[in-house]
């Protein structure tokens, strides 16, 4: 009986250390989590950047991604005001939008076609997202924010808002992929876009969404992350089924290409 009860005894204090070590384990991986969350959606535009400054031509890659990221993420930050969640997914926003302005200024200065006018409120319906410099760009993306920000403030107080402004941010979010997906399926090709990026997509998407789900984050981001991944896998399929069409070179001229 003695022996019986010193083992329960033993068997107890070692469930103890294990207990203790997992949580020593989860305190360290913890922060490295966090930071994998802050950085790593971003990894694979860096890369893209390269693609498009080497190739010195945005190619197949459409800047909607940009507009959609900048959205989405200005709408995620106002959310977080009405429905606090964790703050790495905050700080994630804040690095997104400044890598996506980073993005669309080396895509303009490169940029082929359909590109007509700048913005002015009379241009956002017929040339939206498709205005001539970068500036047009960073004004819009200005004048939105303001404007989601002032009606945050005013309705902040209401749960159907701010679950709305969410949903909103999710909903374009998740539509990430879709402008890349129906522009290489009208144009037949892929050449251009990144495929470290487009894998990194499908990586951080996949992770993310398990983090979402680990960490009990709203509704809106498990949907959001699944739908992605759908897309994502979509756009790989395309990349190898196109991957013979290359995009043809276009020389910039050098006083054009130092403006």
């Amino acid at each position: 009986y003695q022996r019986r009860v010193h083992g329960t005894l033993y068997y107890t204090k070692r469930n103890r250390n294990q207990i203790s070590d997992m949580v020593t384990i989860s305190t360290i991986l913890s922060p490295i989590l966090d930071i994998f969350i802050v950085f790593g959606p971003t990894l694979g535009f860096i890369d893209q950047y390269r693609v498009i400054k080497k190739n010195k031509s945005v190619g197949s890659f459409s800047i909607d991604v940009c507009c959609i990221l900048i959205l989405a993420n200005i709408l995620r930050i106002l959310f977080w005001f009405g429905n606090p969640f964790e703050k790495a997914l905050l700080f994630q926003s804040t690095i997104m939008i400044t890598s996506q302005i980073l993005l669309l200024s080396v895509c303009m200065k490169y940029k082929q076609g359909e590109y007509q006018e700048k913005f002015s409120l009379s241009t956002v319906r017929s040339s939206f997202w498709r205005w001539t410099d970068f500036r047009s760009y960073v004004e819009f993306s200005l004048y939105f924010w303001i404007s989601a920000t002032l009606l945050t403030l005013v309705f902040i107080k209401s749960p159907l808002f701010v679950q709305a402004l969410g949903g909103a941010s999710v909903c374009i979010e998740a539509s990430l992929g879709v402008p890349q997906m129906l522009q290489n399926h009208r144009t037949k090709k892929t050449a251009g876009i990144s495929v470290p990026l487009i894998i990194s997509w499908f990586l951080g998407d996949a992770f993310k969404t398990v983090y979402y789900v680990l960490r009990n984050q709203p509704l809106q981001f498990i949907l959001c992350g699944i739908t992605q991944l759908f897309i994502d896998i979509v756009i790989l399929f395309q990349i190898t089924l196109y991957k013979d069409k290359k995009e043809p070179h276009v020389s910039i001229p050098k006083d054009e290409e130092e403006a």
